[in-house]
Order: C-alpha cells, then sequence, then structure tokens
C-alpha cells in the first residue's frame, strides 16, 4: 500500500474501532500511558513508557497491520516481520569497510511537529499524517514502550533511506538501517565516507544527533581487525558469527544452569527456572548465526532438565504437561512444585516415625528366655522376663 492511499478509515478498521471512537482514542492518548519509569535495557537507562492493557491491545493490531502492508523501506531492517539484525548484518558479509552511525536518544528526540512534516513529505494525507501523528507520540515525543514505537521511526527515516539506498547502490556500496543503527559498508573509502555524511545530515535535518562515543569507538572499521554490525561478526564471507563477548556470555548462563539444576531444591527451583528461560534466549538467538555455539547450549539445556526431572521423579512430583519451568500470568509450574516439595519434607519424617512405631514395640514387648542352671539341670524364666 502506498502512503498516498492510506484513509483514517483503514487505520480505524485494522484497530477494529469506529472513526469516531478511534479519533476520541487518539485525542486522549496519553492517558492510557502509565507514568514513565526507569528501567536499565543493557547497559543504558532509559526512560519508558508502558501502555495499560487494553490500549495496547489496540495498538498491537494497528503494528500488525503495518507488518502486513509492509509500511517501511526495504533497507529497513528493524520492526520488520521475517528480518532482524541478522538479516541486515549479512548484507555486510566480507566487505573491506564498515561504517556505522547511532543516533543519540533516538525516540525522545522525535517531536509531534517533525514526525507529522515527514509523514507528509512521505505522501500521506493530512488527515491521515495528523492521525499517525497522535498515535505515534505521546508527552511530546516518539514513546520507548509502545507496540507501534519502530513503524513511527520506520517511516521517520523513510526518506533517509532512500536517498541512501539510491546513492550507494549506484557507487556498490552496501546500506541497512535496524531501528536507529545505520550500517554502510564497501570496498571504495571515499564513496563511504560520502554516504556517512549523507547519513550525518539527514539525523541532522530531522533535530537528532550522532552518538559521539559510539562513532569514535566503532565508527569506522576495516577488514584488518573485527567487524562488528550490531554486535555481530561479520568478516567471514561464509556466514556471520556470535561475538567473543556474547559467546562467552552465553557459555556462562549454560554453566550456571546445569549447576543449579544438579543441586535444585525447593527454594531454588523457580530461579533455575528463570535461569532456563535466560539460556532459551541466547539459544534462540546465536542459531541465526551461521557460526556460534548453539548447539552446545541446546546440550546444555537438555542435561539440565534431565537432572530436575530425574529429581521430581524421585520425589513422585509431576509436572503439568511435564513443564516443570512454566512460568506465564495465570501460572507458576516452578513455585507449585516448590510448596509441594516442602510439603513432602514435613510429612516424610512423621511417615517415617510412624512406620517404625510398630516394629518398634513389638521388639520391646517381646519375651526373653534365659536359661538358668536349677535343680535337675531344667530351664525355667528368670525374673526379668520381659526386656
Amino acid at each position: 500500500m502506498k502512503p498516498h492511499e492510506l484513509a483514517p478509515t483503514a487505520i480505524a478498521d485494522a484497530m477494529k474501532m469506529a472513526v469516531g471512537e478511534m479519533w476520541r482514542f487518539a485525542h486522549n492518548i496519553g492517558d492510557y500511558y502509565k507514568p514513565p519509569s526507569k528501567r536499565w535495557i543493557g547497559q543504558k537507562h532509559r526512560t519508558i513508557d508502558a501502555l495499560y492493557k487494553s490500549p495496547k491491545k489496540k495498538l498491537k493490531l494497528l503494528h500488525r497491520w503495518f507488518q502486513q502492508k509492509r509500511l517501511a523501506h526495504p533497507c529497513a531492517h528493524g520492526g520488520v516481520v521475517r528480518r532482524s539484525c541478522f538479516t541486515s548484518a549479512v548484507c555486510h558479509l566480507g566487505n573491506r569497510y564498515v561504517w556505522i552511525r547511532d543516533c543519540s536518544d533516538c525516540y525522545p528526540s522525535v517531536t509531534p511537529e517533525s514526525m507529522q512534516a515527514e509523514l507528509k513529505a512521505i505522501g500521506f494525507r493530512h488527515e491521515t499524517a495528523s492521525l499517525l501523528t497522535l498515535l505515534f507520540t505521546v508527552r511530546g515525543h516518539v514513546p520507548q514502550g509502545s507496540p507501534i514505537s519502530g513503524d513511527a521511526i520506520n517511516l521517520l527515516f523513510w526518506r533517509v533511506d532512500h536517498d541512501l539506498a539510491s546513492f550507494c547502490g549506484r557507487n556498490n556500496l552496501a546500506y541497512t538501517r535496524v531501528a536507529d543503527d545505520f550500517v554502510v559498508s564497501g570496498k571504495e573509502r571515499d564513496r563511504g565516507d560520502e554516504a556517512v555524511q549523507r547519513i550525518e545530515a539527514g539525523l541532522a535535518n530531522r533535530g537528532i544527533k550522532v552518538n559521539k562515543k559510539k562513532r569514535d569507538r566503532h565508527g569506522f572499521q576495516p577488514n584488518a581487525g573485527r567487524q562488528l554490525v550490531h554486535s555481530i561478526l561479520v568478516n567471514r564471507r561464509r556466514g556471520t558469527a556470535i561475538s567473543h563477548g556474547q559467546r562467552e556470555a552465553a557459555i556462562q548462563v549454560a554453566t550456571k544452569y546445569v549447576e543449579g539444576c544438579r543441586s535444585i531444591q525447593p527454594d531454588s527451583i523457580e530461579g533455575v527456572a528463570y535461569k532456563r528461560s535466560q539460556l532459551c534466549g541466547w539459544m534462540h538467538y546465536c542459531r541465526q548465526a551461521t557460526y556460534s555455539p548453539a548447539l552446545h547450549l541446546r546440550k546444555q539445556l537438555k542435561v539440565g532438565d534431565r537432572l530436575v526431572q530425574r529429581r521430581l521423579r524421585s520425589l513422585k512430583l509431576v509436572p503439568h504437561q511435564n513443564k516443570w519451568w512454566l512460568i506465564t500470568k495465570k501460572r507458576n509450574e516452578p513455585r507449585r512444585l516448590a510448596n509441594l516439595w516442602r510439603r513432602r519434607l514435613i510429612l516424610l519424617p512423621i511417615s517415617a516415625r510412624l512406620s517404625r512405631a510398630p516394629e518398634t514395640l513389638s521388639t520391646a514387648r517381646r519375651p526373653v528366655l534365659r536359661v538358668a542352671s536349677g535343680l535337675g539341670g531344667t530351664a525355667c524364666l528368670s525374673s526379668n522376663a520381659y526386656s
């Protein structure tokens, strides 16, 4: 679908709302967001604007509709269905030079005025651009935590992507973008430097600054050293590889998971379940690369699962659907198993004492015959007949 063909009625149908109800929703969008909160995401302390449950479902419907209509440039790999940072890294395999530019505080820097101006420049109608601006922005910026924030960034950088794709295509360069990370690679350094200048100029026109620390650290990467694109190694022509730091972190999580499974206890089973979810995340992440420790992580996952299941079978505890690690909004299986485990530990000594009690009583009341030398050598019971 082209931008000029998009009307507010189509957006209302995508959100499963009436047109008037959708406009009221858009004008009062700030009421549906929770108060801002600071959270650590990686090594950054970001401000998160989280939505309440009901309005979040409506914006998720709109996000899925954007995915179906593919309202993003072909060079965009972030927030696009069947694309990721790995599909972006594949485009830069084996090139002599790699240039990377990252935006500094991209989401808070986008104002409603700049967002609406970009939407109109792309070709959206005035009323459609106004509606999307109301949905994309809250409290004067694009929020981090909204389902459609990635779609907003893709539309904001549409013209930058188009300009860079045309320039790089003419000069035998590769160009991709994931959210606010711009990557250019090629064999001619002069052409690559000119492409990077175009990126910086396009960001400056939109009031967005370039992250100087990342630019000085790995803004230019020749093939003589490690070339990292979105923290993925692209030196080899045959395929992508997981970086050394990520490989060590993934293997360390797998080792700790197996150690926790070996010494599983009622107080630690829930923590081990969370550790398992981290290991699964690393495994699925590494599986997307050509060279990665994904097979080793999968083996360690199976080893830990067998250890826990063996321990639960010895206690005669049966997990729900044989998934002892299952933690959802409606069910916390590790906590349920831990409670049953504690009850078994309490009842086991009592049952053991009750099972041994009849045996001790029978042995205590058993008469003991003692042979004494009497007249005529006959045997008789001693005075202590019961011991």
